[in-house]
């Protein structure tokens, strides 16, 4: 499947942040860096994307309050989270909030290209890629 938008990637850490952006890339995916969820709000009202990935456990904000002030502001984009500390209850918590997928880092590189793929899905089934306002 051929990837057509953007994905932003927000993690704390940035050699994950790096690793994750480079293999998007590699798949022809134009992938985004974020730092942290402000830096993430600010780069989406900035552009157009189809999905974001975003670590749950950042200093100050996470990736749970990411997904409410996305859904605040009446942007639909499909959230997929990751984490290292992934329980169970992590996934039921992430499904709760309303994201899209939840990754347990390390993952599977076919596992996180599977999980875009369909993000980069749902989103085309909705509309157009998403700006925050």
């Amino acid at each position: 499947m051929e990837w057509a938008g953007s994905i932003l990637v927000v993690d704390d850490e940035r050699e994950t942040r790096e690793m994750i952006v480079e293999l998007l890339r590699e798949e022809g995916v134009e992938a985004r860096p974020a730092g942290s969820v402000d830096e993430a709000l600010e780069t989406l009202r900035q552009g157009r994307f189809e999905a974001v990935l975003s670590d749950i456990q950042m200093p100050g904000k996470d990736g749970f309050t990411l997904i409410r002030e996305l859904r605040q502001r009446g942007a639909a984009i499909p959230v997929i989270l990751m984490t290292s500390f992934g329980t169970e209850e992590t996934a039921h918590e992430a499904a709760g909030a309303g994201a899209f997928d939840c990754l347990l880092k390390p993952f599977a590189r076919s596992a996180l290209l599977e999980s875009g793929h369909r993000a980069f899905d749902a989103r085309a089934e909705v509309d157009d890629p998403v700006t925050c306002p």
